[in-house]
């Protein structure tokens, strides 16, 4: 998914190059924004490590609040597309009024999509912190909202749901939502704090067959918990 961005016609001058510019630009700002906030962060220091410069980066995003917004929607709509597929599988399971093993097996594909999202994606490592500090409020903008609506209240409705049904509730109540939240909850560590996680593992990174160990043991978990409602 490329952010939405401005790409001249024009190949007579001027910056041509509108995707595969912008794509760095996006990409190092994500990264420098996380470090730094938005407040600390530098255009001029984004554009040269984009090996660009600042006047391109103007040209594409307008200013720096301009590229700060195209990173949340870049990030919002990346973390879209990835869990999409599992979130409609599970939607389609809760509205054929499945058995639960069936519930179970979707709860456990959307465990296996977030963890993909979280712990395998050579992008989304670099976004922890941007989104971290999304939540806190820290942005010039409402990114943690945009995130929310298309990403989060989808999530969130389906895992409820899910949880409901296996407590053999057709409407959503509060200890179905405290089920789902904290069975999610379970990959948190994984990647909040991995550095973390792996030194206490005794793992270099979550790769191959350690990221496979990983899901055995939430959805270990998991199914041993859903079952038991």
């Amino acid at each position: 998914m490329k952010a939405q961005t401005r790409r001249r016609q024009d190949t007579n001058g001027g910056y041509q190059c509108g995707d595969d510019s912008s794509a760095r630009l996006l990409a190092v700002a994500l990264e420098r924004f996380g470090e730094q906030g938005f407040e600390g962060a530098s255009t001029r220091d984004i554009a040269e490590r984009a090996g660009l410069n600042a006047p391109a980066l103007n040209y594409y995003f307008s200013n720096k609040r301009g590229l700060y917004l195209a990173c949340v929607d870049y990030m919002t709509h990346h973390i879209s597309e990835a869990l999409a597929p599992a979130i409609s599988q599970a939607e389609t399971v809760i509205a054929a009024g499945a058995e639960p093993d069936a519930l179970i097996d979707a709860f456990c594909t959307l465990h296996r999509s977030i963890a993909e999202l979280m712990l395998r994606s050579p992008e989304t490592a670099s976004w922890r912190k941007f989104h971290a500090r999304e939540q806190a409020g820290l942005g010039p903008g409402d990114g943690e909202r945009q995130v929310h609506e298309l990403v989060g209240q989808r999530l969130l409705a389906v895992t409820c749901a899910l949880v409901a049904r296996l407590r053999g509730q057709a409407e959503i109540d509060e200890a179905s939502t405290l089920r789902a939240i904290t069975l999610h909850g379970q990959l948190l560590p994984f990647h909040l704090t991995p550095g973390m996680t792996l030194q206490a593992l005794g793992w270099a990174d979550f790769d191959g067959e350690r990221f496979e160990r990983v899901i055995e043991m939430v959805c270990e978990q998991t199914r041993t918990l859903l079952r038991s409602l």
